[in-house]
């Protein structure tokens, strides 16, 4: 499912990730060993995967969709989702709240959504994903969205906060849209 066009944003993300790697003081906590150990490609075609045909079928009706990403950290899925057609994107995350200090997770996961998603409009927000109704009413967002998912955060991983699916799907039944994809891809 990955493209040509895919490919080329594969390396122009991985090099500025790396980048605001070597520019962060504390830049070296569990994310970013992680963001820059596991190849984009290979967490790409997993998402994918688990998405269906959802994107394909979404390239071709050149309709713009909507975007909540629970656990987001970095949003370095943001681009490839814009790629497809989104044009608004949600992500909640701890960051900081992990527990293991700021190590810049929330000031590079908005540079990256500065630099590579340029065409959209973005929220992104420091909190536990079991708090989203509240941080939705406190931000004034009521609509529902067209895909909701997640990735890499299987609560079962060693020294992970994650998201368990039951969490998952009561966020979908309450903010995905009646037509809408949610992608557990934990």
């Amino acid at each position: 499912m990955l493209e040509r066009e895919d490919y080329e944003l594969i390396k122009k993300v991985e090099y500025f990730l790396r980048k605001q790697s070597e520019n962060k003081d504390g830049a070296g906590g569990s994310l970013w060993t992680w963001a820059l150990k596991v190849p984009h490609e290979e967490r790409l075609s997993v998402l994918f995967e688990n998405s269906g045909d959802v994107f394909s079928k979404l390239q071709e009706s050149n309709k713009k969709f909507s975007v909540l990403d629970l656990g987001c950290g970095f949003c370095t899925y943001w681009p490839f989702f814009e790629r497809r057609g989104a044009d608004r994107f949600v992500g909640v995350d701890l960051f900081a709240l992990r527990g293991q200090g700021d190590q810049a997770y929330q000031d590079t996961a908005v540079k990256i959504a500065k630099t590579f998603c340029k065409k959209s409009t973005w929220s992104i927000f420091e909190a536990d994903v079991r708090d989203i109704d509240k941080i939705f009413e406190e931000a004034g967002i009521t609509e529902k969205f067209d895909i909701i998912f997640t990735k890499n955060t299987d609560y079962r991983k060693l020294g992970s906060t994650g998201i368990p699916e039951n969490i998952f799907n009561s966020i979908c039944e309450k903010w995905l849209k009646e037509d809408g994809t949610k992608i557990y891809a934990g």
